[in-house]
């Protein structure tokens, strides 16, 4: 089943949810339905009436309850078709409370709620046997209205590079001095998209300084492209989605292919009048951290994908020869499935077709009829060249990058590895 659901919809039980924070908040789903579609419309929020002492500060429903709420969907000229409620700390997943109060034929849509915060939402319809829950596919809608195309080729490059803001962001921070597309400008990924004190990404005050000198408004079209296969053009591209900006794009080939092509570079660095760029949205649900990691290890509708190398997977080395960001234990995480990230890329540095891309990562069991996945490398830029592949070649509706990764996870007190080829 297809459940369609406007952003601005969305956002409104996001609110909801959050004011309930830390208790459970939930409310009844109104729309209309067909045989694969169900399309929601408006939303009756619930109150929630609970004892102090209860664990789980649910709701109390009566059929008296059950039957005003269909009374105001028919005065609507509208079906009863859900229900959605918060997971206050605890995945979207359903537990097996829902299994025993759920009816089936209903949606329903379920919201990660951490720190006061939505994170993620799921859809999910229980069986007629009520024996498990099936995923419904969330279409979300009305969130990308400047979205580009998100991957572009050289040639599309060398035609509208006079109407886009280039931005070249390499592994080797050396390589846009020595030749460069013409008018493409630099970003640092050591130095301007990582914070340099609490090791982790640029602040949204830090990234809209950054886009601000670039000349970026939140109307530019952006392209990205770097060295190394796009590791950290896709990392940045990753950042620029979370951080709201979707009219963005990434070349496919990045500098080898362009270069390989034999086309125009310059070492002349262009100069651009500074914008007052602000960021006003963060997409949460782009981002794992540890804790979104732990809550789900090894638990059905999780898929975990570790794009290093067999031999950093396996423990025989902990990171790449001549890396600096390790880690005190070599491995990988519970349940992960390696699929290094070079094997998504053809012999010209661009990703392989998405018949490959499908076999490749159907193999070892991620597909995108698994509701929640997330990527994770050493430090975050290789998972997000994966990441892309996944959510933007494959269409995966809900995946996710671990910028954090193994320098993170491999040095956490108390955190499972595994050795070997076992996931």
């Amino acid at each position: 089943m297809r459940v369609i659901l406007e952003r601005a919809l969305q956002k409104r039980i996001f609110a909801h949810l959050e004011s309930t924070y830390p208790n459970e908040g939930g409310g009844f789903l109104l729309g209309t339905q067909t045989a694969d579609t169900l399309v929601i419309t408006e939303t009756i929020p619930v109150e929630n009436v609970f004892e102090a002492e209860e664990q789980y500060h649910r709701y109390a429903m009566t059929p008296l309850d059950w039957a005003r709420l269909e009374d105001q969907a028919d005065e609507r000229g509208l079906t009863l078709v859900g229900y959605y409620h918060s997971h206050p700390d605890s995945p979207a997943i359903p537990s097996v409370y829902d299994r025993d109060h759920a009816l089936p034929h209903f949606s329903y849509l379920i919201t990660q709620v951490q720190n006061q915060q939505a994170v993620e939402m799921h859809a999910w319809r229980l069986r007629d046997d009520r024996t498990a829950f099936d995923a419904d596919i969330l279409d979300v809608r009305g969130e990308n209205k400047t979205m580009a195309q998100p991957l572009v080729t050289t040639q599309w490059v060398a035609d509208n590079k006079n109407s886009v803001r280039l931005i070249e962001v390499d592994v080797d921070t050396t390589q846009y001095e020595q030749g460069h597309i013409p008018g493409a400008v630099a970003f640092n990924w050591q130095t301007q998209l990582q914070n340099q004190t609490t090791r982790d990404i640029a602040s949204p005050e830090e990234f809209a300084a950054l886009l601000s000198q670039a000349s970026v408004t939140p109307d530019t079209h952006v392209v990205l492209y770097g060295d190394n296969n796009n590791w950290f053009a896709a990392y940045a591209f990753w950042l620029f989605q979370y951080y709201g900006h979707t009219n963005i794009s990434l070349l496919d080939g990045g500098r080898k292919k362009w270069i390989a092509e034999g086309r125009e570079t310059t070492t002349d660095v262009p100069t651009y009048p500074a914008t007052s760029y602000t960021v006003s949205t963060i997409n949460h649900h782009l981002r794992a951290d540890r804790d979104y990691i732990k809550q789900r290890l090894e638990k059905q509708g999780f898929g975990l994908v570790d794009v290093r190398s067999n031999d950093e997977y396996t423990g025989k080395i902990i990171a790449p020869p001549g890396m600096s960001e390790t880690a005190q234990r070599p491995g990988h995480i519970p349940g992960a499935a390696n699929i290094p990230w070079a094997q998504a890329v053809a012999e010209d540095g661009s990703f392989k077709s998405k018949e490959e891309l499908t076999k490749l990562y159907g193999a070892k069991g991620i597909s995108a009829d698994v509701p929640d996945v997330v990527a994770y490398c050493r430090i975050g830029e290789r998972s997000s060249h994966t990441w892309f592949a996944l959510k933007y070649i494959l269409g995966f509706e809900n995946v996710r990058n671990y910028d954090g990764s193994w320098t993170e996870w491999g040095n956490l007190i108390g955190a499972p590895i595994r050795k070997g080829e076992q996931p």
